[in-house]
């Protein structure tokens, strides 16, 4: 028996469709061409994960201190490219993190606000890795110390090595509050846990 490819595909696609419990007839006659309308199952029908909980885990405070940089004015709003100055940022995890190389981009408008920032560091141990973080929040009154922004962020670190490897899988989050003299964006930091 020859099969061509579009009644392997439908035939792909009724399997799929029986494995997620849809009306797998409907949707192959419909994929071959007929009229008619597929039986989507209902909400109760779906079976996500049970009990579903997410946690948040201490992962320190990390201070973060801009450096000098550049300012422009975008289609939509005030574009900054800097260096950062530094870091402070100790963990039970980590210990004292320090940084080889940082730089942030900032988006600064009344139609959106946020800060990409990619960071060069090393463990307290020696052990290098990368993270980068965005952070959104409302600039206008977060610059004036008033109101937090968010970031989320990920980290990259060598998968061999087994203490920290862990960390290319979770995923970090943090509050932070902008103070002056000096400046610094201080965040409060953790790492969400299932």
């Amino acid at each position: 028996m020859v099969l061509d490819r579009r009644t392997m595909m439908v035939g792909s696609m009724a399997m799929l469709l029986a494995q997620h419990g849809l009306n797998a007839q409907s949707n192959t006659a419909k994929a071959a061409g007929a009229q008619s309308t597929p039986q989507l199952p209902h909400a109760d029908q779906h079976k996500g994960p049970k009990n579903m909980t997410l946690k948040l885990q201490s992962f320190g405070n990390m201070l973060v201190f801009p450096g000098a940089g550049q300012r422009h004015q975008g289609p939509l709003a005030i574009r900054f490219a800097t260096k950062i100055g530094g870091i402070e940022w100790r963990t039970e995890i980590l210990g004292d993190v320090s940084m080889e190389v940082g730089m942030g981009s900032y988006l600064q408008g009344p139609h959106g606000a946020h800060v990409n920032v990619r960071l060069g560091l090393k463990a307290g141990d020696g052990t290098p890795f990368f993270f980068q973080y965005i952070s959104v929040g409302e600039m206008e009154s977060h610059i004036r110390g008033e109101t937090p922004v968010m970031l989320a962020g990920q980290i990259e670190i060598d998968p061999e090595n087994e203490k920290y490897a862990w960390l290319n899988h979770v995923q970090l989050v943090g509050r932070g509050i902008l103070s002056e003299d000096p400046l610094c964006q201080s965040y409060e930091m953790a790492y969400l846990a299932g």
